[in-house]
């Protein structure tokens, strides 16, 4: 789960202004085979556009997915490297 604040609120239509939200992802039905694509760009207001991300992302090699899908019955099982 993300939390967007600063530059990075949410902008609600109903009260027209922006707003401190709270973002994820769940996924419906967990595929035999996982790929996950890691995006290393952010968004800078002052350019009005994206720049690279320099910095190396760790991230573990064995994944628990109960958290993100209703698919996940077994919280133990993994997804592996």
């Amino acid at each position: 789960m993300e939390t967007l604040q600063a530059d990075q609120k949410y902008y609600c239509e109903n009260c027209c202004s922006k707003q401190e939200a709270q973002k994820r992802m769940r996924v419906k039905k967990l595929p035999q085979l996982l790929a996950l694509h890691l995006k290393r760009f952010k968004y800078v207001e002052q350019l009005s556009r994206y720049t690279k991300l320099s910095y190396r992302v760790l991230f573990p090699l064995e994944l628990r997915l109960f958290n993100v899908s209703d698919d996940a019955v077994n919280r133990d099982r993994l997804y592996d490297f």
